[in-house]
């Protein structure tokens, strides 16, 4: 049995695909794994510079991790929302909705000065940033069962970089 590597984009997708072309599904594969990566490099890229901003503003210790805390605990709540979300309007709004967020949110976080502000603004880019599930659905409804697996390891390389 060949591998998902060699076999292409184009044959590890559905046939039943509600997509219209087998070139659109490709299309929103390669669109899937740029967000990952997206999502991925606001969050890594902020990770080293995150503790300067904070003590430039006087903040100490425990409010940095209060700041970490506040953004992975607000992610792994809204997770199964955003998941169930999906199912109900559709995986597409909720991946857009949640890049169109964070967009806007890491720009307003650069702006803020006040601790709480700064901890209300990540614990919302947590939430919008909680949409990992919702790309593995829809990864998973643009492939075939048996080739799911190496996408799927694909996208959480991408996102875990």
């Amino acid at each position: 049995k060949t591998s998902t590597s060699q076999r292409g984009v184009k044959s590890a997708l559905k046939s039943n695909s509600k997509v219209l072309f087998r070139r659109s599904a490709t299309m929103e594969i390669c669109a899937l794994i740029f967000t990952g990566a997206f999502t991925a490099c606001g969050a890594l890229i902020l990770s080293p510079v995150l503790p300067f901003y904070l003590m430039q503003n006087g903040a100490t210790a425990l409010d940095f991790a209060l700041v970490s805390a506040t953004y992975s605990l607000c992610q792994m709540l809204s997770a199964p929302l955003l998941g169930t979300l999906s199912d109900k309007i559709g995986r597409r709004p909720v991946l857009i909705g949640g890049i169109f967020a964070s967009t806007c949110l890491y720009f307003e976080m650069s702006r803020e000065t006040s601790m709480m502000h700064l901890v209300a603004v990540r614990c919302i880019l947590g939430f919008a940033g909680g949409t990992e599930p919702v790309e593995i659905a829809y990864l998973s409804d643009l492939t075939e069962k048996e080739d799911r697996p190496a996408w799927i390891n694909l996208q959480m390389k991408n996102e875990k970089g």
